[in-house]
């Protein structure tokens, strides 16, 4: 998780905008929700990670996660959208959405 974590800048904005989402702000939210992933998907690894477009300093990207649910021991995905603002090499700012096109129009917008 700090390797992960090293990757924003301590000020980072993130927010959700999917619909089921009740977090959002700093580094650390992200982390608390992360883990809370990691508990329902204790061996989830990386299935997908697609660059969707690239807009300056901004690019979106499609992410799946794919494992074991802890719930239920049968498969799970986990697929978000995401656009991230890089500076420095390092994360400033990270949106989330339920759908490729929601991620893209928001892109543009920027």
């Amino acid at each position: 998780m700090e390797g992960l974590l090293a990757y924003f800048h301590p000020d980072a904005m993130l927010r959700d905008h999917r619909h089921m989402a009740s977090w959002g702000g700093t580094p650390q939210d992200w982390r608390t929700m992360v883990e809370g992933w990691w508990s329902l998907l204790p061996d989830g690894r990386l299935k997908r990670l697609e660059s969707l477009r690239a807009s300056g300093r901004r690019n979106a990207h499609t992410v799946t996660v794919a494992g074991t649910d802890s719930i239920t021991g049968g498969p799970a995905e986990l697929e978000f959208h995401a656009v991230i603002e890089m500076a420095d090499g390092l994360v400033i700012a990270c949106d989330y959405f339920d759908d490729e096109a929601s991620a893209l129009k928001y892109l543009d917008r920027l």
